[in-house]
């Protein structure tokens, strides 16, 4: 590896990016941030000043009391106590592409005891330029072994972290999974006195152990541990020179290796996987837990391993949120891009009046400059300031390309008024195409018309991550460059019942979206069927129209009832027996029976019909409680979402009752006289006087009386109900009997005639006597008759009587003489 090897501590190929070595009291560039107990040996006070970093003086010095104060001092870490943490962190970022050549001294000793034994380490990393450097990785006791950098245990690493180097003392920084929590692939026990360093993580993911170019995953020295080093002493003073060379990149190999040194001597070479951002930040970290020492670091040089130009300038999005950043690395249509200019002086001469031209910034109707805050007394040689710009919103013919690219240039001005102009930089950021879908609901089934047109419904979808795509100009879907995929996620749409669409909003190209819906709640009307979506699962594509999804849910009708009681129209109370048609609203016909076919209501004299679709009903009563008249007159109800349950509440029946009258009459009239060869007409006239039908009625005439001195006028008989022969009327021998039914209030006339005989005796008496009797429906008492043959001589309306008289006869005639 030639680059690393010809590039050595003193070499000045490189253009120089930070130094800073840390024996001062004090450190005037306020981007150096101190976390936990790191500090400066040198310092007598707490740091004051404005400007200045916030290191200041110790409060901790087991084992380094003696260089309290004293020049030539040292970044402290830790001093040999258990417990301790800190870390220090450079927020300003630093040009990546023509490589890094970092270097620094390091001291890991105690003079003390360290119980169980010497611990943790220091730990070295760079993290992503663009992004805000100020929060610490894992810190803690317990959490040593990640050094600052990696996850452990339940701790996130450093945020954007891009390589971690480990100067492990104790040894659990090369443990994996302990350290690099989701680092799965490859296990590794806890290497003590190693040279260890972990790859890119953010969070809890990445920040795996790298594989060196001898297959080993560590590396071991024992250069780590060293003497203490004196008190104002300058120089290397005991310390381990450790030196970190990262390779220059380029589009064709964009890739860099990684040397890592310990006082002169490449312990390790690295070939990464994995592109470097354009710029870096970097940081230390040290630890100690119940095995401690102290942790110094000193002569801090950071220089590029190519030269750069006397000005540099690297541009890149931003994603530092202090300044306007996003946490966006692809961007879509209608997205701004904010950017960040990373101006760095690598020059010899203090530079002012800087700017930044770009094109396409410069080119937008607003928002159209780049803006510089230059440092008081301008951009002194190896420091840099950070501009910004934005540029869109994109549009979507930019999109349709999958990349968008443009470059910027700066310059200042040195004290003779020489302008000095930077490098171009092109920064290319990856594009995707986006596409909604809508969804419309319509709601179907029995009940449909039962709901509200302007009730809400909610549509949940959802899509798992994959790649970046973006739609070409001609249609066709194709790959974003990155390494990057859109995250999964999810969300709810509020549609309506009316038929209108809803959209989604804009979901990145490629993505497989699922589709449900929450099911609606029931109502007391309504039950849902299950959701039904034209298609529940789409791939967004490049069809460039809005995908329109139709769900369609059923509303069920659910099953009405209806219930009434049975009560005595007098007593109101409950009675039972009754029967009943109910036709419904398709004309067809149910029979209810009181406590048997289709009652639900277990109660005697209650009846319920339950299951009943909506609509109009009609109920009428085909059979009555004993004893009872029938309800003849039909009630009509209907079922519907509003009255699902039909309430006829008390339907009273009367009470039967049951009655007969018998009259008998003679034409002539009974107590007449008639003489031989007289015609007499006789009447029977039985009434059904109460309100239950007589089933049967029986009439019976004795006419034994009557024919032993009249005839029986053949085919005279006549049995008439309102005018219409009904019955059967006959006589056999000396009786006249009649059989039939009478409603309530119906009559029947029995008329027939005789004839008196010729020869009958004079004074004898034609006697007609009648009794009949009725049949009640069951349940009622049967009526008692006026005419019986207890009662029926006795009677005046059962009995006729006619007494024959026979004309004296006349007197001879005499003959005159």
């Amino acid at each position: 590896m030639t680059w690393a090897s010809s590039a050595k501590a003193d070499d000045q190929l490189g253009s120089t990016l930070v130094t800073e070595d840390f024996t001062g009291s004090s450190v005037n560039d306020s981007r150096w941030t101190a976390l936990g107990g790191a500090c400066l040996t040198a310092a007598t006070d707490a740091a004051t000043g404005s400007n200045q970093s916030n290191l200041g003086k110790c409060t901790k010095t087991t084992d380094t009391d003696y260089l309290s104060g004293k020049s030539n001092g040292f970044l402290q870490m830790t001093d040999n106590s258990r417990g301790a943490a800190s870390d220090v962190l450079f927020d300003r970022a630093i040009p990546s592409r023509s490589g890094l050549d970092i270097s620094f001294y390091q001291y890991q000793f105690h003079k003390s005891s360290t119980d169980l034994g010497p611990a943790d380490g220091i730990g070295f990393f760079l993290t992503d330029g663009s992004y805000t450097l100020k929060d610490p990785g894992p810190t803690g006791d317990g959490f040593g072994g990640a050094l600052g950098y990696a996850s452990i245990e339940d701790k996130k690493g450093i945020a954007h972290g891009v390589l971690g180097l480990g100067l492990d003392v104790y040894g659990n920084y090369a443990s994996q999974p302990y350290v690099g929590t989701s680092c799965k692939g490859v296990q590794h026990s806890r290497t003590p006195n190693s040279v260890v360093l972990r790859g890119a993580g953010d969070g809890t993911e990445g920040y795996c152990l790298m594989q060196n170019d001898a297959g080993s995953y560590t590396s071991s020295s024992d250069a780590l541990q060293t003497s203490a080093p004196e008190a104002g002493v300058g120089g290397a003073n005991n310390g381990t020179l450790v030196r970190v060379v990262v390779s220059p990149t380029t589009d064709a190999d964009p890739y860099p290796s990684v040397s890592v040194s310990l006082n002169g001597k490449v312990v390790s070479t690295y070939k990464l996987t994995t592109q470097l951002p354009s710029t870096v930040k970097f940081g230390f970290a040290s630890s100690t837990g119940g095995g401690h020492e102290a942790h110094l670091i000193r002569t801090v040089a950071v220089k590029s391993v190519n030269p750069l130009n006397a000005l540099s300038l690297v541009k890149t999005v931003n994603h530092d949120s202090s300044i306007g950043g996003t946490a966006k690395n692809v961007f879509a249509a209608g997205d701004t891009v904010p950017y960040s200019f990373l101006v760095t002086n690598t020059g010899q001469e203090t530079l002012k009046n800087i700017s930044v031209s770009d094109a396409k910034i410069n080119g937008q109707p607003s928002n159209n400059k780049v803006t510089c805050t230059e440092p008081a007394g301008g951009l002194q040689p190896a420091d840099s300031m950070t501009c910004t710009g934005t540029y869109g919103p994109l549009s979507a013919e930019e999109a349709q390309n999958g990349h968008f690219d443009n470059t910027a240039i700066a310059q200042g001005f040195n004290d003779g008024g020489t302008t000095v102009k930077s490098n171009e930089s092109t920064a290319t950021i990856p594009l995707y195409t986006t596409a909604d879908f809508s969804v419309k609901k319509q709601v179907t089934g029995g009940a449909s018309h039962a709901v509200n047109d302007s009730q809400t419904y909610t549509v949940k979808y959802s899509y798992e991550s994959g790649k970046y795509q973006y739609c070409a100009a001609d249609g066709s879907p194709n790959p974003t460059d990155t390494t990057e995929s859109f995250p999964a996620a999810e969300g709810t749409l509020q549609v309506k019942g009316d038929g209108s669409a809803v959209s989604s909003g804009q979901i990145p190209t490629g993505a497989v979206v699922t589709l449900s819906e929450e099911t609606p709640a029931d109502t007391d009307a309504v039950s849902w069927g299950a959701a039904t979506f034209s298609s529940n699962k789409l791939t967004v594509g490049c069809q460039g129209v809005t995908t329109a999804i139709t769900l369609t849910n059923t509303a069920n009708q659910k099953p009405g009832s209806v219930e009434w009681s049975k009560n005595d129209s007098g007593t109101k109370a409950l009675i039972a027996g009754s029967q009943w048609q109910l036709t419904l609203p398709d004309g067809s016909k149910q029979t209810v029976v009181d406590n048997g076919d289709h009652d639900a209501d277990p109660a005697e004299g209650k009846l319920k019909v339950t299951g009943l679709a909506w609509g109009k009903y009609s109920l009428e009563e085909t059979k009555a409680p004993s004893g009872y008249l029938i309800k003849s007159k039909p009630i009509t109800f209907e079922v519907s979402s509003d009255h699902l349950v039909a309430e006829l509440g008390q339907i009273e029946n009367d009470k039967g009752s049951a009655g007969l009258v018998i009259k008998k009459t003679s034409d002539p009239q009974s107590g007449a006289t008639v003489a031989p060869g007289a015609t007499v007409t006789y009447t029977v006239t039985a009434s059904n006087t109460g309100n239950v039908e007589l089933k049967p009625v029986t009439v019976v005439d004795d006419l034994s009386k009557v024919l032993s001195n009249s005839t029986y006028v053949q085919g005279s008989l006549r049995s008439t109900i309102d005018g219409q022969a009904s019955g059967t009327a006959q006589i056999e021998g000396s009786s006249l009997e009649w059989e039939g039914t009478l409603g309530a209030g119906q009559s029947v006339d029995l008329v027939y005639k005789v004839v008196v005989l010729e020869h009958a005796t004079d004074g004898t008496t034609l006697v007609n006597v009648v009794s009949g009797t009725g049949v009640p429906p069951e349940g009622v008492d049967p009526p008692t008759p006026n005419c019986t043959t207890e009662n029926q001589t006795a009677n005046p309306d059962c009995t006729t009587q006619t007494k024959v008289v026979v004309p004296p006869t006349p007197a001879t005639p005499t003959t005159p003489a």
